[in-house]
């Protein structure tokens, strides 16, 4: 991709389930290693990739989900995996995350942030984890049990079973 290698001699990147494999590997690999001072991405790396940042901002907290339908609220959940990537333990010290939303939106946000309201995983929910997951295989981010098992260990499933076992 050649708009792609033009942004990444800048130290710039994106990131989006239109990537070829290869190319979201190189735009990973290129994250990890620090050649990489900024990447604008979809939320193909809310899950599944283990890609931490220092600084992470959420430009919009809706998201288009076709004809009829329209825009939706991203759910708590997918917020929190997207936010969870800054400051990352064993990587860095300290992380900053910015939401930027609308007005109406503002209370339900500074409430998460404030732990006013507890959220829990919705992984388990009918067959959402079997659907997630077979998502992020068809788009080649899961290609073996290992990075399957990697994938669960990085979803906020996991770090809510762990803190919260009985709820599970």
């Amino acid at each position: 991709n050649a708009q792609l290698q033009r942004f990444l001699r800048k130290g710039v990147a994106y990131h989006h389930a239109g990537l070829d494999n290869n190319d979201r590997r190189v735009v990973e690999e290129a994250f990890m290693s620090g050649s990489i001072n900024c990447l604008c991405a979809t939320s193909t790396l809310s899950m599944g990739v283990n890609l931490p940042s220092h600084l992470v901002i959420v430009k919009g907290t809706s998201a288009y989900r076709g004809s009829g339908t329209g825009h939706q609220d991203l759910d708590t959940g997918t917020l929190l995996q997207m936010i969870g990537r800054a400051g990352r333990p064993g990587f860095d010290t300290s992380g900053t995350a910015v939401i930027m939303t609308d007005s109406h939106s503002k209370t339900r946000f500074e409430n998460l942030s404030l732990g006013l309201k507890v959220v829990e995983s919705h992984l388990l929910d009918g067959n959402r984890l079997s659907e997630e997951l077979n998502n992020e295989i068809s788009q080649g981010v899961v290609t073996c049990v290992e990075e399957a098992v990697d994938w669960v260990k990085s979803s906020f499933l996991f770090r809510r079973i762990n803190s919260h076992p009985l709820y599970y």
